[in-house]
């Protein structure tokens, strides 16, 4: 059936627009992902890509994502490795220069990188490992956070170059800066709460955790821990298991900041969803001070450890910074996370390993 003899009920004048263009080979179509024949036309680019071998593809896709610019697919191939293919829209077009430095500057940290292309902001990596949500063992988690301080300490000299690609500041003195704006926030998160199984924070605690998290974002900064690379929305299918290395995926949230930070939010997982998380985050931290050794203290390390998990929520709750000035930042879904994150936050300031180090 032809796009005209559809039905009016059926599709609106754009609409049928749309359909026609999907159907067509020139270039009206918005999204180069959104036409039919797009799957050839990314086969041949990997071929363009890799002009030494002939690659057979097996004809298998496995689609993950789809829609507004974005893509996330499998493609098989009998002579090699898979291929998996990822584009990005709004909000996420920054992912891409992202990568494209990741690959330049930290490469073993990533799997190989085939091919980018700017107009389709969409790049082309070889499988290689497996999620480590499929293997989740300590052996591969402590690992997996060896290789993350390997990857943070090598991106110190690259944090500016990173910067400029488009990891935004999340230092701790940026975080710091922001308290006043976050802390209004979060009175504006209680004030819409309804409901009455757990009582809200009020705005004078919500006051003093603000004066509380700034004496911390001094004493962090006291401790002289250089910036470098991390990963916001790290967790374990973000982190790939390759032999007795470990790689690193989806960037869309990486920043400039406190090595720390990401370690913690590993450690926060890791107490949520293990029953024995005591003896895990003990290994998990000896395997991460281990590295940072070769350029901090131990009593820097002491330090951080004990500022992180209340640093670590205020950074996961700031991200990226763009939602405080977005009209998302009204949404109840926004308010709700932000009240349980407040809640974290006034939890974690009564710890008494927290109170010591701000004590000392």
């Amino acid at each position: 059936m032809s796009a005209d003899k559809l039905s009016a009920l059926l599709l609106s004048p754009e609409e049928r627009t749309r359909l026609r263009a999907c159907f067509s080979r020139d270039s009206s179509c918005q999204h180069p992902f959104a036409k039919v024949g797009w799957i050839e036309d990314v086969r041949n680019w990997i071929q363009e890509s890799a002009p030494n071998r002939v690659i057979r593809f097996t004809g298998e896709v496995r689609q993950l994502n789809a829609g507004g610019g974005f893509e996330l697919c499998r493609l098989g191939v009998h002579n090699g490795p898979a291929y998996w293919l990822k584009a990005v829209g709004p909000p996420n077009l920054h992912e891409f220069p992202i990568t494209q430095q990741l690959a330049k500057s930290l490469p073993r940290y990533l799997p190989p990188v085939v091919a980018m292309r700017e107009d389709w902001k969409a790049w082309v990596m070889e499988e290689a490992g497996h999620p480590l949500e499929e293997a989740f063992t300590l052996s591969n988690l402590k690992a997996a956070v060896a290789g993350l301080a390997e990857m943070q300490s090598e991106s110190i000299p690259h944090a500016q170059t990173l910067g400029e690609a488009g990891c935004t500041d999340a230092s701790v003195k940026a975080i710091e800066a922001h308290l006043p704006v976050i802390r209004e926030y979060l009175e504006e998160a209680m004030a819409q709460q309804t409901s009455t199984k757990v009582a809200p924070l009020d705005r004078s605690r919500l006051r003093e955790l603000e004066v509380i998290l700034r004496n911390a974002c001094f004493k962090m900064q006291d401790l002289g821990i250089p910036d470098t690379l991390i990963h916001n929305d790290i967790n374990a299918g973000n982190i790939l298991v390759s032999g007795a290395r470990c790689l690193f995926i989806d960037w869309a949230e990486a920043q400039i900041g406190n090595p720390f930070m990401t370690l913690q939010h590993v450690c926060a997982q890791i107490a949520r969803d293990m029953s024995d998380h005591d003896t895990w985050l003990s290994d998990i931290r000896n395997s991460y001070r281990g590295i940072w050794r070769n350029w901090l203290s131990d009593s820097q390390i002491d330090g951080a450890y004990a500022l992180m998990p209340i640093l670590a929520i205020v950074s996961y709750l700031y991200g990226r910074g763009a939602w405080l000035s977005s009209p998302e930042r009204n949404l109840p879904r926004f308010h709700l996370n932000a009240r349980s994150l407040a809640r974290h936050i006034d939890r974690a300031a009564r710890s008494e390993e927290f109170e010591e180090a701000l004590c000392q």
